[in-house]
């Protein structure tokens, strides 16, 4: 009986071949321009400088999002529909979720015009300036050696777009403010109306002052005050 396989006039037939693992390794000139013109180090540095950099144009995004947001209010019109779906027992969720997109667009709106549509003016102009006008002359120093290499932040800047964005992602200004804060602000609200009757909250008005700005809870816990920051 012939017990040969199918398969056995196709292994077997050669030698073990075993590929080498080989190091790039510059040689001759090559090794003596990287050694001269020091790339290595200045790579090491930049990676270093990157580090750094990142943190300095975060500083410059959240002030740009607080200036942003300084005396922005929500429609009260919305508020008072998102509010009242909100407080349905069953809620309509087709509209409740149209109305936190409307929500959501609005505010990202305000940011229409931010940091990340432009990268290399964030990089070579907006946070230098923002770093020279607080005196901080090194750290604009730092960040300019990336003039001509704002290729490096082309990742770093795509995902803090997402900051701006008005999508149903919690990385989001949108989406802290309209599903996070807001649902938040309306559950002390119900609380406060429920606890009024059975609490003096006179002193927690007292030692609030300067946060309520003189304002009573009363007045403070309505939808129409709601505070974006």
């Amino acid at each position: 009986m012939n017990n040969k396989s199918l398969f056995d006039n196709f292994t077997k037939q050669y030698k073990l071949s075993k590929t080498l693992r080989f190091e790039l390794i510059p040689v001759g000139d090559t090794k003596k321009n990287i050694e001269k013109k020091g790339f290595l180090q200045k790579d090491e540095q930049r990676a270093e400088d990157y580090k750094i950099a990142k943190k300095l144009i975060d500083e410059y995004h959240k002030d740009f999002i607080e200036k942003t947001l300084s005396g922005k209010k929500l429609p009260i019109e919305k508020l008072k529909e998102y509010y009242e779906e909100f407080l349905k027992p069953q809620k309509n969720i087709k509209k409740f979720n149209k109305i936190c997109e409307d929500l959501r667009k609005e505010i990202a709106n305000w940011f229409k015009e931010n940091p990340t549509n432009e990268v290399k003016k964030l990089i070579e102009e907006k946070v230098p300036d923002f770093l020279k006008n607080q005196g901080r002359d090194d750290e604009r120093d730092l960040v300019l050696k990336f003039k001509g290499f704002t290729t490096y932040f082309k990742g770093f800047n795509k995902n803090r777009k997402n900051i701006y964005s008005n999508e149903e992602q919690s990385t989001s200004i949108a989406y802290r403010i309209v599903n996070e804060n807001l649902p938040k602000f309306i559950n002390n609200m119900i609380i406060y109306h429920k606890l009024k009757n059975q609490i003096d909250f006179s002193q927690v008005e007292i030692n609030l002052k300067e946060e309520l700005n003189e304002n009573s809870l009363e007045n403070i816990f309505v939808i129409d005050i709601f505070q974006i920051v």
